[in-house]
């Protein structure tokens, strides 16, 4: 009797650790430190600033950020502006700490675009420099005889 007892107790309050949890993740408080995170994670992977007024949504399906805006540093308007961006990601990461995007869909987005005086175009600084290995064709034979 007390086993059955004991074991009633221990669902009934596993139960309300998990509704209580569920409920904490759609609160205010964890969706702003989401915004920051994000916002923070954005600002080091590119180099520039990201600003994003407002974080809402479902933490385990889906956030929809509002007024998301990448500035760029020569110019004082905004490099990227969407009113709205749809963020899927793994909650995995999240867990981690990172985001782990998997898809990013903006609409109203205004992208503003130009050549600077060095010919460049200014999208160009958005994406980080990764060393990549170029393969000639020599190479390219080589890694026909690779078994995996």
């Amino acid at each position: 009797m007390k086993n059955k007892n004991l074991l009633l107790i221990s669902v009934i309050i596993s139960f309300i650790v998990i509704i209580f949890g569920l409920i904490l993740l759609r609160t205010q408080f964890v969706l702003e430190k989401i915004r920051v995170a994000f916002e923070n994670q954005l600002e080091k992977q590119i180099k520039h600033d990201v600003n994003i007024e407002k974080i809402s949504g479902n933490v385990l399906s889906g956030l929809k950020a509002e007024n998301f805006r990448v500035d760029d540093y020569n110019i004082d308007k905004s490099l990227i502006a969407a009113k709205e961006v749809d963020i899927n990601y793994k909650l995995f990461g999240l867990i981690r700490g990172k985001f782990l995007i998997t898809d990013l869909h903006f609409k109203e987005l205004k992208i503003n675009a130009y050549v600077d005086e060095n010919g460049e175009l200014n999208l160009k600084t958005l994406i980080p420099k990764r060393d990549c290995l170029l393969y000639t064709s020599d190479a390219a034979d080589e890694l026909e005889d690779v078994d995996l």
